[in-house]
């Protein structure tokens, strides 16, 4: 965790979900689980939230695709305490952090889905996040790495680019933390 220091600087939530995938926009859509990292304004990771979302359907073959269990949803949050964790976790990170709170994720899939469940979960004084600044990391490292080709994936761009291997691809967490490493090292 963080401590506040004379100035005040950026702090960044690196987001990764996963979900069900819908082939349309129509089709439903559920977050299977949430992972954040947070970095301070100088690339250090302060803190991580992680948590399983129990759907209302858990859909085989989105747990076959995430090698999860259904055992690993007994004791899971619902979307709304999820995302009332989630929110504990951002107001906890701005009152101990200080500074200006901005968020991304890899492509805006992730944030269309969160902004879109949020809209769907009241909560008291809304979410912290979705109404912080936000920015697409996949856009931006397209930007600053002009050798980058169009379309990779997070996890060639973090072990092409970073000299990194994400441990266990499709985490939630591993993913945001993958994430995490092409932000602090492209100073996004």
């Amino acid at each position: 965790m963080c401590t506040k220091i004379g100035r005040a600087s950026a702090i960044t939530l690196c987001l990764d979900l996963e979900f069900s995938y819908g082939r349309k926009n129509n089709e439903r859509v559920d977050i299977y689980e949430i992972g954040i990292v947070a970095l301070d304004g100088f690339g250090k990771e302060v803190d991580v939230f992680q948590t399983h979302v129990k759907p209302d359907y858990l859909c085989p073959t989105t747990l076959d695709f995430l090698s999860l269990a259904p055992s690993d949803f007994t004791s899971a949050p619902n979307l709304k305490v999820a995302m009332s964790m989630m929110n504990d976790f951002v107001k906890n990170i701005e009152a101990t952090c200080g500074g200006t709170l901005r968020w991304c994720s890899w492509g805006k899939r992730d944030k269309d889905i969160i902004s879109n469940k949020a809209g769907l979960v009241s909560l008291p004084n809304g979410h912290r996040l979705t109404k912080s600044q936000y920015f697409d990391a996949q856009n931006e490292f397209y930007r600053s790495v002009p050798r980058a080709r169009p379309r990779h994936s997070l996890r060639e761009a973090v072990e092409d680019f970073c000299g990194e291997y994400i441990e266990n691809h499709h985490s939630a967490l591993d993913d945001a933390r993958a994430l995490s490493n092409i932000v602090k090292t492209y100073r996004m």
